[in-house]
């Protein structure tokens, strides 16, 4: 993976000397970790770009038209149909820019951002990838643009000031959706879309957008299953036969079950790897996997002392993820990817899978796909804001302000689909969140991996949006899938309960564990909603002679302990300190050193937008 910062003035040339460059490049450089030595730099009339790449880096350098000057830019991974060059040079797609302009990015598929500089038509464009997966930030001080996929150097580049939506919207939710950040001034562009700059100024354009295909939605289930396996192993030996011998993510869930099944069914080599304490189901279950189907395998378990070695590694968090992903959860990521790094430079994600699953319907019970309406409020209160201490709040009317806001806004993305049945609405509103959270772990492990999430392309996101939603209840589906394709790979336990296997009558009772967990979620969050408090207690733990669970409380007593030598909680050193009551706060930090404690990823929404502030230098 790469990243890349560029300047563009509406006024006047830029060259690679100037001050505001030097900075941003600089500051890229810092909080993604990347190599200055490693970088090249480009220019036009009224702009200058730096390019870095990484061992992991696809499309290296720039790509130059030497006819005409113009030039062209990539980070990520660029799909184009099926000419792919295993060295990921861009020409063929430079040149189709220039003889069918903007009409060229419809047929690329992948998680990318481009920056193409058209010299003859003297304007850039800087063009997100079709999902919006790969970060792209930009913003605005005078004349000048400022464009990076980093947005902390951005919001520097801008002197931008916090968002009070942007860091309210992430204490409540854990992430950031759509265009915004944490800053006011500084916002991510949306995918499938071309920004284009000229000295006369800037305009948006959409390139691509999804649209629902009938003739897949009247499918037989025995059809759309053939269409789907078909689909699928197309997109992914398209989109991985040239990246050779990767990582691939392999827990005990369904999504990365069903992607090491389209790898290793389209034969392509791949070493599967999980994370986690040695006892958990995760490890279990993806351990067993690969020695009954002889796939080589790796286990990644976080050193002993994590939770002293994990506050070097918040710094370097905060920089990778922009302060958008919860950093105590990301720096681990961060650490298993640089483990992988060692080895290959690529890792498959099975991110992406919930659509194919229908998993965003669960809430909507008996009404899924029979009415156009959906009931936000209650998908807000499920799935969104579920652990949130109110009392550290100094204002917590602003915790219903976001409610609100969030409803407003997974709505108007629901709306775009006004008529069909609501399981659609629901799907786009799954892939809204999809780009937030995948978008920004991929942008994260710049400079270490480059991430790719076949089941996020937009060719099977289409396929899977256009599928019958009867189809997909209760991974009806993704169970045929696996059952047609290897029988013995559905046939293992899944971290739900029963194989991922078919439910058929003769099978039913090894599904027992998967409908009591289903109804205990169901209890559990309905008591939590009305009654303020768990009416079942959580799993029962198995004695074992390994952890279950890494140590949770000594490490996150451990994290606090350095986190207080540097003031960084302390109410009247904080830069966040006016978001917060300072006794309220007190208490909540007290209660995280018990062994009751259960809201480690609000604690870490504290700390996260707290280190977002300081690295930028601004506060409320």
């Amino acid at each position: 993976m790469s990243g890349f910062a560029l300047v563009f003035d509406t006024q006047c040339p830029v060259s690679s000397q100037d001050q505001d460059f030097v900075a941003l490049k600089s500051h890229v450089a810092d909080y993604k970790q990347l190599d200055l030595a490693r970088s090249c730099e480009t220019s036009g009339r009224q702009c200058v770009a730096v390019k870095f790449d990484t061992r992991s880096t696809l499309h290296r350098g720039v790509t130059i038209d030497e006819q005409t000057g113009s030039w062209m830019l990539a980070v990520g991974t660029v799909l184009n149909g099926e000419n792919n060059p295993d060295d990921g040079n861009l020409r063929d797609v430079l040149t189709g820019y220039l003889k069918r302009g903007n009409a060229v990015f419809e047929d690329l598929d992948g998680h990318f951002a481009l920056v193409v500089y058209d010299k003859l038509a003297d304007k850039l464009l800087v063009v997100s990838d079709p999902l919006g997966m790969m970060p792209v930030f930009c913003g605005r001080r005078g004349n000048r643009a400022y464009v990076s996929t980093s947005a902390l150097a951005v919001a520097q580049a801008v002197q931008a000031t916090p968002s009070k939506y942007g860091v309210y919207f992430f204490l409540s939710v854990g992430e950031i959706y759509g265009t915004h950040t944490l800053w006011q001034e500084v916002r991510r562009l949306s995918g499938g879309v071309i920004l284009e700059m000229t000295p006369a100024g800037s305009a948006e354009s959409v390139y691509w957008s999804f649209t629902v295909n009938d003739e897949i939605t009247r499918l037989s289930l025995a059809d759309t299953a053939d269409y789907a396996l078909a689909l699928l192993s197309k997109v992914v030996k398209q989109g991985l036969e040239r990246e050779g011998r990767v990582w691939a993510d392999l827990t005990g869930g369904f999504d990365s079950r069903l992607v090491t099944m389209l790898m290793d069914r389209v034969e392509l080599p791949f070493k599967a790897c999980c994370g986690g304490p040695k006892r958990s189901l995760d490890v279990i279950i993806s351990s067993r996997i690969a020695q009954g189907l002889g796939w080589a395998y790796e286990h990644n378990i976080l050193p002993e002392d994590w939770g002293k070695i994990r506050c070097g590694w918040l710094p370097r968090a905060i920089g990778k993820t922009d302060g958008h992903l919860d950093v105590l959860k990301s720096s681990s990521v961060l650490w298993d990817q640089e483990q992988r790094a060692r080895e290959h430079n690529v890792s498959i994600w099975g991110l992406g899978g919930e659509i194919w699953r229908g998993t965003y319907w669960n809430f909507e019970l008996l009404n899924a796909g029979r009415t156009p309406k959906v009931n936000y409020g209650r998908l807000v209160d499920f799935k969104y804001i579920t652990s949130v201490n109110r009392t550290v709040f100094a204002d917590v009317g602003q915790l219903a302000w976001i409610r609100e806001e969030l409803k407003t806004l997974l709505r108007s993305v629901g709306d775009r689909y006004a008529g069909f049945p609501n399981t659609v609405q629901l799907d786009a509103v799954s892939l809204f969140d999809e780009v937030a959270h995948t978008g920004t772990q991929m942008g994260a492990v710049i400079g270490q991996q480059r991430a790719i999430a076949p089941l996020d392309f937009k060719e099977g996101m289409v396929g899977a949006f256009s599928i019958r939603y009867k189809w997909r209840i209760h991974s009806r589906l993704v169970r045929l899938l696996l059952d047609k394709a290897n029988p013995v790979l559905a046939s293992f336990e899944t971290e739900i309960g029963g194989p991922a296997s078919p439910m058929r009558v003769t099978n039913l009772y090894k599904f027992l564990p998967y409908w009591s967990l289903l109804a205990k979620q169901l209890v559990r969050k309905a008591s939590r909603k009305y009654l303020g408090r768990n009416l079942l207690p959580g799993p029962r733990r198995v004695p074992s002679p390994y952890p279950l669970d890494y140590p949770s409380l000594q490490w996150r007593c451990e994290t606090l302990d350095c986190l207080e030598q540097e003031d960084l909680l302390s109410h009247g050193h904080m830069h966040s300190g006016a978001l917060y009551g300072a006794e309220g706060l007190a208490s909540f930090l007290k209660q995280a050193r018990t062994e009751e404690f259960r809201q480690e990823g609000f604690l870490s929404r504290i700390v996260t937008v707290e280190m977002a502030l300081r690295a930028v230098g601004t506060s409320f």
